[in-house]
Order: structure tokens, then sequence, then C-alpha cells
């Protein structure tokens, strides 16, 4: 493999990333990597997949490292594990002071040693604050202990959206269009606040029962998100890939400027996990398959994987999944009127 040949099959790159690439190979890839910065760029996003791995907030293990009954930081009494992901793991708390239930979200022992994990704690917390809008998650409150960094947060007790499609339980239509009215306006809040939220995906939506109330639609995890200007775009050319590959928008996996179009991208792809319970816009068999996919191929139509998806739908979801930016829907309201036409 040389600087001038074509870019190395994805097996080679999983090889890397998973650190079991004969020297030999080792070598020649790194060569390659000297004059491919795309190639570069895929790698960071595929080491990064592989780090979080599958789990999400709310696929919950049995046991956590804060035994039950723990009172952390003289107030905050740790009432059960509801889940752990790749950062850290998230509680069911109780607020002494305040007599209120929260959730509490810490690091683990072993992201504790990243400093670049506290600063994205920090980072949920400060970007979260700028939101106030029922349907993106509150953040209270920010800690640090000996052991640990924590932060406080509304508890939205409920399953995540990609776990309820998944379960294969079917949405009445008026439920469906509740959800998208209230996911556009959480972003559309974030946007109006200079928030970008860069992972936007059904992982990072809690749906909340309610009984007397519609399902509340709640949007999480602002760890990775950027503020931005008015039409001033955010650049991480050079930075570490940031967000999840089946979401990430062709701009976030070059390493360019990110604007809230990339939050439309993903937005698109919900819609299209949503209109086809669950299929994602890819048939790539590896990070690396399918971010090479959503550089050089146009996305699929969702009535591939369903052929009874409206074609409005079909259409406003292709708009969201542009590979150019510019082409995308404006705001998220914007996607829900073309959706909902009056």
């Amino acid at each position: 493999m040389s600087s001038s040949q074509s870019c190395p099959p994805d097996e080679i790159l999983t090889q890397f990333a998973s650190g079991t690439l004969p020297p030999l190979a080792l070598h020649q890839l790194e060569t390659h990597l000297d004059v491919c910065p795309e190639c570069r760029m895929l790698l960071s996003a595929l080491k990064g997949e592989r780090r979080s791995g599958a789990q999400t907030w709310l696929q919950a293990p049995v046991l956590g490292t804060i035994a039950p009954g723990t009172v952390l930081a003289g107030r905050y009494r740790i009432d059960r594990l509801v889940g752990r992901g790749g950062m850290g793991e998230v509680y069911e708390a109780t607020d002494e002071i305040l007599r209120t239930t929260i959730g509490f979200k810490s690091l683990t022992v072993a992201e504790l040693q990243q400093d670049e994990s506290q600063k994205r704690l920090r980072r949920e917390v400060l970007v979260a604050r700028q939101v106030t809008h029922r349907n993106v998650c509150r953040i209270f409150d920010f800690g640090v202990t000996p052991d640990m960094c924590f932060l406080t947060m509304e508890f939205l007790p409920g399953t995540t959206l990609r776990q309820h499609i998944c379960a294969g339980t079917p949405m009445a239509p008026h439920i469906v269009r509740s959800v998208v009215q209230q996911l556009t306006d959480g972003l559309k809040a974030a946007h109006d606040a200079g928030v970008v939220h860069r992972d936007f995906k059904t992982e990072n939506v809690i749906l909340v029962p309610g009984s007397a109330a519609p399902t509340r639609a709640v949007i999480t995890d602002f760890g990775l998100a950027a503020w931005v200007g008015p039409g001033t775009p955010v650049s991480t050319l050079g930075a570490r890939f940031a967000g999840t590959i089946t979401h990430a928008s062709p701009e976030q996996l070059r390493g360019g400027a990110v604007t809230l179009a990339t939050d439309i991208y993903a937005l698109g792809v919900v819609l299209f996990e949503l209109a086809t319970s669950g299929a994602l816009p890819t048939n790539g068999r590896s990070p690396y398959e399918i971010a090479a996919q959503r550089l050089n191929e146009a996305a699929p139509s969702p009535r591939q994987f369903a052929p009874e998806v409206d074609q409005n739908w079909e259409r406003v979801i292709a708009q969201c999944l542009e590979r150019d930016a510019s082409a995308r829907p404006r705001t998220a309201d914007e996607v829900f009127h073309m959706l909902y036409p009056k």
C-alpha cells in the first residue's frame, strides 16, 4: 500500500483501531495516512465508536460503581443505577436538601483520569444551561469530589427513542407527530441559543410517559455540543471526531466546519428510523464502510426498507440527508412544517 494507491479496505482500518494489525501492514498503513487526511479522520471516528461501544445510558447493568445509599457532596443520596454509557454511569438519586428526585451522572474511574472527559462533562452543564425548554433535559449542577466528577440533572423516567423503536411497538400517527414536533421544538430552542448538539440521535432522546398528557420527548447529552454564532461555523478540522457515525453528517466525518445544518442531517437520520421502524440510511457493515458511503453516496430512500412510507416523508428525509449542507432545510421547525403542511 503506497500513498499513490487507493484507500485501504475497511478490515485493515478495523484491525488498526483494535491494535491487531501486523507490523508490516501497520507500516504501510501509516505511510498512507501521512498523505490521506480523509482516512485519518475516519480512523479517529472508528476509534471513538469502538471506545463508546453500543451501550446507551438506559441499558442498565446490574451493579454500578456507587453503592445505593451513598451520599455524595453532602446532599446527593444514590438510589439506583439506571444506565451506563461510554463515559460513565447514570443513577436515580435524591437531593436531600431539596427533597427531590434527580439524575446523577458520574464519570467512571478510568474516564476520570482523562482531562477531555472532564471537559466534556463541564461542557454539558454549560451548554445545556443555555437552553431552557421542556424538550431539552435540564442540567442543575457540576461537582468534583476526590474520587469523581459528576453532574446533576432532571431525572427522566422512561426509555430511549431507539429502545422504543427497536421494541417493535408501532407508534400511532398522532404520537409520531407529537414526538417529531417536540424534537424539532427542542432542536430549535438549542439552535436559537446558538447551540449545535453534534450528537443528536435516537439514543439521546428519552420518552417520558405521562398519565394526563402525551408522551414527553426530551433531548439529552449535550457533552459534544458547541456554540455557534449566527451563520458562524465551528471548525473541527484536526480535532478528534465528535459524534456517532450512524448519525454524523458528511462534514463531521471530513473534519470540516460544523453548523446548525449538522443537526438537521442527524434529524433526518432520526426521521428515517421513525419511518422504517429502526432502519438506518446505510448498509455499511462497519463504521469505516458507513462513513465511506456517507461521504461518497446519496442516502437511500426509506421506502427501500418500508415501502409504505409516505412520499412526502421520503422527500423531506432526502432533503435533510443531502451531503451538501446548504441544500438541507434551514431550521428544525421548517422540517416539521414540511412533514406536516397545513
